[in-house]
């Protein structure tokens, strides 16, 4: 629990404090990262939304139309998948995809003993490896 908590405000520190302190991150493994944990995502974001959407309308279509409110489906469609399920659908599908592959590769990384070799050169692992990521998810998954 003390490491978890550590983690998280070093994490903090470099990505609030430390650039007001002259302590920048290098924006190349951000825009990796970025590109790794939202654009490579779309696709299988755009496929899921697309199959939960024909479901929701199909659904909503047979529900309505004994209502005589078959007018109401692409509002109802809409506004479901934009403001409820929507972020939740992409938060899943990014975190699981995304966020299991940043695991295995730190997982990966610590096995190796790769983050021992970075504190051997006085690199800080947390701001070499784990920021850029964090910082990356923030942007990407701003909901």
């Amino acid at each position: 629990m003390k490491n978890y908590l550590l983690l998280n405000l070093s994490i903090l520190y470099w990505i609030f404090i430390a650039p007001f302190k002259g302590q920048f991150f290098k924006i190349g493994p951000i825009f990796r990262q970025m590109v790794f944990i939202g654009v490579r995502a779309a696709p299988m974001v755009a496929l899921t939304a697309f199959s939960v959407g024909v479901t929701l309308a199909m659904q909503a279509a047979h529900s309505l139309e004994s209502l005589g409110a078959q007018i109401y489906i692409p509002d109802l469609v809409m506004l479901t998948l934009l403001r409820e399920m929507g972020p939740v659908l992409i938060a899943v599908i990014v975190i699981g995809r995304s966020g299991s592959a940043v695991a295995a590769e730190l997982g990966t990384m610590k096995v190796s003993e790769e983050i021992e070799a970075l504190e051997v050169m006085a690199i800080n692992p947390v701001q070499y490896l784990v920021v850029p990521r964090v910082f990356a998810m923030l942007v990407m998954l701003p909901a």
